[in-house]
């Protein structure tokens, strides 16, 4: 699931608005924010939050809503009237500072709650079922890390997640944005270090792919247009977007879109149509040179029925006389290529079109 954040301000509040519709409309399905930032002015909050609470049930969203029990206190809510914040449109919460196991427990019963997943041990888990919590209300959620350096590593991240899914909790994890970035530190809001820097698409896909987590949410309050179109085209049409530009002249009319197969070679992403779409023409050798990362290859003749095989390179190749080196995958979604599993689509864009 991939999900969005928004921070409560007065003064970005209709751009809140605006950017929670435009990102449902490309598959987002829920929504983060955090009632204790205390950079921000808390006067408002309960009547922003309302605004976005309504906005989400109406667009059938779910909202996530970080808290402590300080955070509650000052916009006039409690830990023992959560109906109230049912009633405002959050489905669930992320309690923090003052919350304890027992609050916690009691509130599983009301609300979906999400754990700190990166503080959480055995023994909370045997005090949360001591107390008679409802684990089927659980789940386990990262911190984000606004300071460079302090993100999560992955060994960490992995051996917490192996603990958390063995507890039975659903996990959730942030990536970081490429646009507009969360004050006051401006380094972008990552849960893992190594993805500070990332494309949030390619972030989004290691966090899905590689370590299998189940909500991932964008942190950061915005994302590029490039950015935009490749969560539309992945979670919208089940591809994911390659741009490229071309190498070679007079290319066979070959589809954008294709599936990588579900046995895939060791060297290669390998398109499982292609084949079938130039089975009625002869692809002349042309173009024969080493083939490195991101190299877009087509057989030709002289590789007889593998003649009109498309792929991907992953591994540098050397120059083979069969094999056409028809374009190059962009350097910025080279990453991709190592999320790219058995089965996935894929969309070549070539860059100026066909």
């Amino acid at each position: 699931m991939f999900g969005i954040s928004v921070f409560l301000n007065i003064d970005q509040h209709q751009s809140n608005l605006k950017y929670i519709k435009e990102m449902r409309s490309i598959g987002a399905k829920g929504v983060f924010t955090s009632l204790h930032i205390p950079e921000e002015d808390v006067e408002n909050y309960a009547r922003l939050l309302g605004d976005i609470g309504k906005l989400c049930r109406e667009l059938q969203l779910q909202l996530t809503v970080d808290i402590s029990a300080r955070s509650l206190e000052k916009i006039g809510f409690s830990m023992d009237r959560v109906d109230q914040l049912v009633g405002l449109g959050v489905t669930c919460l992320r309690p923090d500072f003052g919350i304890n196991n027992q609050i916690i427990a009691k509130l599983t019963h009301h609300i979906d709650i999400a754990l700190n997943a990166s503080t959480i041990d055995y023994e909370d888990i045997i005090e949360l079922k001591n107390r008679g919590a409802n684990f089927q209300r659980l789940e386990a959620c990262h911190n984000y890390y606004p300071r460079p350096e302090t993100g999560l590593s992955q060994q960490f991240f992995d051996l917490k997640n192996k603990f958390l899914r063995s507890m039975g909790l659903r996990i959730m994890a942030f990536i970081p944005g490429d646009k507009q970035m969360r004050g006051p530190i401006f380094e972008s809001l990552p849960t893992l270090e190594m993805h500070r820097r990332s494309n949030p698409f390619q972030a989004f896909l290691d966090l899905q792919q590689t370590y299998h987590i189940d909500k991932i949410y964008l942190a950061d309050p915005g994302i590029s247009p490039d950015s935009k179109h490749q969560f539309d085209k992945y979670l919208m049409d089940k591809v994911v977007p390659l741009r490229a530009y071309k190498t070679a002249v007079d290319l066979p009319l070959i589809g954008k879109k294709h599936t990588n197969r579900m046995d895939p070679g060791s060297f290669a992403i390998r398109s499982q149509e292609s084949r079938l779409d130039l089975k009625d023409v002869t692809v002349e050798a042309q173009a024969i040179k080493e083939r490195k990362k991101g190299a877009i290859t087509l057989d030709n003749y002289m590789y007889q029925r593998y003649q009109g095989e498309l792929q991907i390179i992953v591994k540098t190749l050397p120059a083979d006389k069969r094999v056409n080196v028809i374009g190059q995958i962009v350097e910025q979604d080279l990453a991709l290529l190592d999320l790219i599993g058995p089965g996935q689509g894929f969309e070549i864009e070539w860059e100026g079109g066909r």
